[in-house]
């Protein structure tokens, strides 16, 4: 992941912990950068105690517990996540209730998805938005989460975001979609 490491340096460790047992090639990336943010706080890679969001997401997402392993999150609170036998990554979606596929593996999307498409990967210039509006990034264990969700027809400005425990923010939101679609 030479191209990664290039362009974003060393990540300021800000997370704690060491980086768990996982499946290649999720489990050398997450030994290497664990508890790490990249470009001032737009991506993150789990550490032993962010990881335990997941928990929540799948609560949202309940058919894909055991078939992914997590190893980041943007600033937006997004979940990234590795599905080794399609050998794919997904973003989780909080704000519109939806898992989206993202082209190529697992090294791709660090070396050129990431890279080559910040917009469409982590929303960069809303980050910058939100970053010149609130003064700085999400602390970490954060995110700007939607005040309304795009799901419920909330909108997609740096007005409906607020600062949330990233954790508190996916159960919420998780709860709201639960009741949405079983309503």
């Amino acid at each position: 992941m030479s191209r990664f490491a290039d362009a974003y340096e060393e990540g300021r460790r800000l997370g704690t912990g060491e980086a768990s047992s996982f499946p290649e090639p999720v489990g050398a990336f997450l030994r290497q950068y664990h508890g790490r943010e990249f470009g001032s706080g737009v991506y993150r890679v789990h550490d032993s105690a962010s990881v335990a969001v997941f928990g929540s997401v799948l609560e949202m997402f309940p058919v894909w517990t055991g078939r992914v392993v997590p190893f980041g999150f943007d600033w937006l609170g997004r979940q990234f996540a590795f599905e080794p036998a399609a050998e794919q990554v997904l973003l989780f979606e909080p704000g519109t209730a939806e898992v989206l596929e993202i082209p190529g593996g697992f090294a791709a999307f660090h070396e050129e998805v990431l890279l080559d498409e910040p917009e469409a990967a982590l929303a960069a210039s809303f980050f910058e938005e939100w970053v010149t509006t609130a003064g700085k990034p999400p602390a970490w264990g954060s995110c700007a989460g939607y005040q309304v969700p795009l799901f419920l027809g909330g909108a997609d400005t740096v007005a409906n975001l607020e600062e949330i425990d990233l954790d508190v923010y996916w159960s919420l939101t998780a709860q709201i979609a639960q009741g949405v679609a079983g309503g």
